[in-house]
């Protein structure tokens, strides 16, 4: 990317320079301009198998968790409309039950 930009982000350099390097940019997207689709496709390939990674072990979790995982956002934000004055701390009564349990 440094040798592709060639100085154009150097405030220091003269406007001769600049649209020189402009110039000779523009030139090079314009003769590879579609060059490089195979490997776009393949990024756009890896990056889908990432986020179906990402949804699939937060299933998995929420799997394992006993469906504690989703249903502690919603959790949240009921416990977070509740006058103040009544509120408890939900992990308390974890605490409290994993003594008993003990």
């Amino acid at each position: 990317m440094k040798n592709l930009i060639l100085g154009l982000n150097s405030p220091i350099c003269t406007e001769k320079t600049k649209s020189e390097n402009r110039a000779l940019l523009v030139e090079y997207l314009h003769r590879n301009l579609n060059n490089h689709n195979t490997l776009f496709i393949m990024y756009t390939i890896a990056e889908v198998l990432n986020l179906l990674n990402v949804i699939l072990q937060m299933l998995i979790m929420d799997r394992f968790l006993g469906g504690e995982f989703t249903n502690y956002g919603w959790d949240v934000i009921n416990f977070s409309e509740w006058d103040w004055t009544v509120r408890y701390d939900p992990m308390v009564r974890i605490t409290h039950l994993l003594s008993i349990i003990s």
